[in-house]
């Protein structure tokens, strides 16, 4: 075959691909959009503490940064306490690390790139919490009324598993991708009602759950999670929309910061929690502990004893 010949087999295919490029061309310009563009500002006027305080600082919000890092400590605490158990919670424990440093770099740029890792971060941390709550209930269920009565939640925990672990991904790109912030707002906060429901179930069963005593304090774990929840979600919306020029006090008091504290208290709680339920499963005794034993403030945490050990009789 010719080169002429090869040229004129090629032809219809080249013009054909160059009239899809000139038609996406037209349709997405290739200027970047501000989404994937890392060094936009975002918001463009900062929080309300930039607002107050003017823009320009070397670190644009450091109290609202400094609030972020709480919940770096927050989640190295449990990185370094949960060491010696499963990987899934150091993996949990890590990703509250990653959302308290990606949210504490993000104030101190406000850089849209480091936004999205934080959203990102906060997202997984979030759908993997479902995951673990819903299987607490599948096993629960399991427990109680034997392994037939359970096929259809082993069904529903197998969905909810491949559901949000693909969710994350999805749609942060889908909800951060539009053009009205509301979308990408919703994505996450519309969760928290199927986490509001999975502990509700998870409370009114506490005198019946296997191998916990009806008076177990883990359980007043559900309502710090949701406590810490909404305080977050007040903390937030007073920064987003009653912050203006006649309420200076709002950015002294830095409110967006108190929302990634109480916001990483949250998801401390919740992995906590997830952490009690799933000890018996990997063979363990957990155990209920205070982080520091003594004082007014005090985080719980729970450690995970041999059984063995649980059950030896003292010397």
């Amino acid at each position: 075959m010719t080169r002429s010949a090869h040229l004129w087999r090629w032809t219809p295919a080249v013009a054909t691909m160059a009239l899809i490029l000139a038609i996406a061309d037209a349709a997405w310009p290739s200027t970047p959009m501000t989404y994937y563009d890392f060094r936009s500002p975002l918001p463009p006027g900062g929080f309300c503490e930039q607002q107050v305080f003017g823009a320009g600082r070397v670190i644009a919000e450091p109290i609202n940064a400094i609030f972020s890092l709480t919940t770096l400590l927050l989640g190295l605490l449990g990185l370094f306490r949960s060491k010696r158990t499963s990987m899934a919670f150091q993996f949990l424990f890590g990703l509250l690390v990653a959302y308290g440093l990606f949210a504490a770099v993000y104030h101190a740029t406000l850089m849209n790139g480091f936004y999205r890792m934080k959203d990102v971060a906060i997202s997984m941390v979030q759908s993997f919490i479902i995951i673990m709550l819903f299987h607490s209930l599948y096993l629960y269920r399991v427990k109680q009324q034997g392994r037939e009565s359970g096929h259809g939640y082993r069904i529903v925990a197998v969905l909810m598993t491949l559901i949000f672990t693909a969710y994350p991904a999805a749609v942060h790109v889908a909800g951060e991708s539009s053009p009205s912030p509301w979308v990408a707002w919703l994505v996450f906060d519309l969760l928290w009602i199927l986490i509001a429901a999975q502990l509700i179930l998870i409370w009114r069963r506490r005198f019946t759950w296997p191998r916990t005593p009806p008076d177990a304090r883990v359980f007043r774990l559900v309502w710090y999670a949701i406590a810490c929840t909404a305080l977050a979600y007040a903390a937030w919306c007073a920064d987003k929309f009653l912050c203006h020029a006649d309420t200076p006090v709002l950015g002294y008091l830095a409110l967006h910061g108190w929302w990634h504290l109480f916001m990483g208290l949250g998801f401390y709680y919740l992995i906590t929690l997830c952490r009690y339920f799933s000890g018996h499963e990997y063979g363990f005794e957990p155990i209920l502990e205070r982080i520091p034993t003594r004082g007014p403030l005090r985080l719980s945490f729970v450690e995970w004893q041999s059984r063995r050990r649980a059950t030896a009789a003292p010397d």
